[in-house]
């Protein structure tokens, strides 16, 4: 575990020097030692790590080897709709993309929404491109995200949480639409 903090510690120290070094700005320690534990602890909330497992030294064992990660088309005769959010700093954006079985483009999007969470801009960017397939006409169509939270919501496997309550609802509200 010591090795992850220490790559993430070393990391943000690198993009503090960048900072300082293009845009003038003054190196804060206190605020690089933050940054990194805030990357650290995303990092293990995004790779699904249990806090049982992190609490027993298990979640980070033995490396695996490494995985190449693909886009897989939708079967013949669907759409698929990838989205994505992300903020950096207090910046929030979203992207989708709409794609057929050929792996045409069909249609794409993106938006910054300036202050917001990640949670946010995930949803409204699922919310988005499915709003934008709908709109095209699109009726047999696949969802592809990464945000493990929205997924479960979306499933019902947990409670839909508060900030995201109204982009879901519009989503499922748009999945009826589209069946």
């Amino acid at each position: 575990m010591f090795i992850q903090k220490l790559s993430f510690l070393l990391w943000t120290i690198w993009k503090g020097r960048n900072v300082v070094l293009f845009q003038n700005e003054n190196f804060n320690p206190i605020a690089c030692i933050i940054k990194a534990k805030r990357a650290c602890a995303e990092w293990r909330i995004r790779n699904c790590l249990s806090v049982d497992d992190y609490c027993t030294g298990r979640a980070f064992g033995p490396v695996s080897k490494n995985k190449i990660v693909q886009w897989e088309p939708p079967p013949t005769g669907r759409v698929k709709i990838n989205f994505d959010g992300s903020v950096l700093h207090t910046s929030a954006a979203r992207g989708y993309i709409i794609c057929d079985w050929r792996g045409t483009i069909l249609r794409a999007g993106s938006h910054q929404y300036g202050c917001a969470s990640v949670i946010m801009a995930e949803a409204r960017a699922l919310r988005d491109g499915l709003q934008a397939a709908t709109v095209a006409g699109y009726k047999d169509i696949i969802v592809e995200g990464d945000n493990q939270m929205i997924i479960n919501a979306l499933l019902g496997t947990i409670s839909t949480p508060w900030q995201i309550s109204n982009a879901l609802k519009d989503v499922r509200f748009l999945l009826k639409s589209s069946d």
